[in-house]
């Protein structure tokens, strides 16, 4: 879903997506804004955010209620810093970043697991 998209598209979507027809769902940064779905285990940041609220927001989706979940942020190399700096405001645990380029077999382990 994207800001561009209507209201009732969008509302459309996420109807789907809360009923299970729907397995995954994109959203934009501005269409994001005030989702509010039960049962969201993995929050995948394709782009860090600039500051640590917008972070915990976005990954506030996920492990309401007592629930596990799993929050996953993407970054390019020069982003490392951003990463670091929300880690620390948060107070999350240290993650080693990890290096995967186009070619690496995990990529291709990633695939099949989506593709279930």
């Amino acid at each position: 879903i994207h800001g561009d998209l209507t209201q009732a598209a969008r509302e459309k979507a996420l109807a789907r997506f809360a009923k299970g027809d729907l397995t995954i769902l994109v959203a934009t940064d501005v269409a994001a804004r005030g989702i509010d779905i039960d049962d969201v285990a993995l929050v995948v940041h394709y782009e860090p955010p600039m500051d640590h609220k917008t972070y915990l927001h976005r990954s506030g989706r996920t492990a309401r209620a007592g629930r596990d979940g799993w929050a996953v942020t993407l970054a390019e190399y020069n982003q490392h810093t951003t990463c670091r700096i929300i880690q620390r405001a948060l107070r999350l645990p240290t993650v080693a970043p990890v290096e995967v380029f186009s070619n690496d077999a995990r990529l291709r382990d990633l695939r099949k697991f989506l593709a279930e």
